[in-house]
């Protein structure tokens, strides 16, 4: 079955991450980041998530960088009629440990690498991304009351209240469907959180719904990828 992936590189004297589109053929277990790189632990502080678009900017972070994460799903819609406009109904999303890429880059390069992973992963599932060695360290979801979460497996819980939202750049990525990037948000915790105070949506692909519902069905999901980066 022909379908694209990602194939990942690494050498002992040092790691660089090649994204690259292939055909006729799927991941292998030789494509899995290799045991050396897993077990380092990343150190986060000479990081930081790209705030502005160019024009407009998201409020700088308050706490100390706990976590770097791709986030991979879909935003959600419905559709009341065809002539009607796509309402957002929350989003899904693995959350996926990216940082264990960072010990064997330089800071540039660690920081390129996380800038591009949205872009370079879009076209490629939830499953393939896993068997590219990334573990999913959580999800985020949208409770039955609206309210964004992020939920790290014991290691965090986040309910968003947005303090910041500014357009996608022009030139980011439109998504598998062409609809467009959506914004890169900014939020703190809300009451409930756990052991997290803000988190970071950056770097979108995809995710947008179109202008119009025509064509479309009543509920309908747009595939998106970003970087989420979650503070304490």
């Amino acid at each position: 079955m022909t379908a694209s992936h990602v194939l990942f590189l690494a050498t002992l004297l040092g790691f660089f991450l090649a994204l690259s589109t292939l055909t006729e053929a799927r991941p292998s277990k030789a494509d899995t980041l290799p045991n050396e790189i897993r077990a380092t632990p990343p150190n986060l502080s000479a990081y930081s998530p790209v705030l502005t678009d160019g024009t407009s900017s998201l409020p700088a972070p308050t706490g100390t960088l706990k976590y770097i994460t791709l986030g991979r799903g879909t935003q959600n819609y419905t559709c009341a009629s065809s002539a009607s406009t796509p309402v957002s109904i929350g989003a899904t999303a693995a959350l996926f440990n990216v940082a264990q890429l960072l010990p064997a880059m330089s800071v540039s390069q660690g920081q390129a690498t996380l800038n591009a992973l949205p872009n370079a992963l879009i076209s490629e599932t939830v499953a393939q991304i896993q068997q590219s060695g990334f573990p999913v360290i959580g999800e985020h979801h949208f409770t039955a009351a609206g309210v964004p979460t992020w939920d790290l497996f014991g290691d965090g819980l986040l309910y968003g209240s947005s303090v910041g939202d500014i357009p996608a750049p022009s030139g980011a990525n439109a998504g598998p469907q062409g609809y467009g990037a959506v914004d890169w948000k900014a939020l703190t915790s809300a009451a409930g959180s756990v052991g997290l105070n803000e988190v970071y949506r950056v770097e979108t692909a995809g995710g947008k719904a179109p202008a119009s519902c025509g064509g479309l069905d009543a509920t309908f999901q747009s595939q998106y990828a970003a970087m989420y980066w979650f503070y304490d």
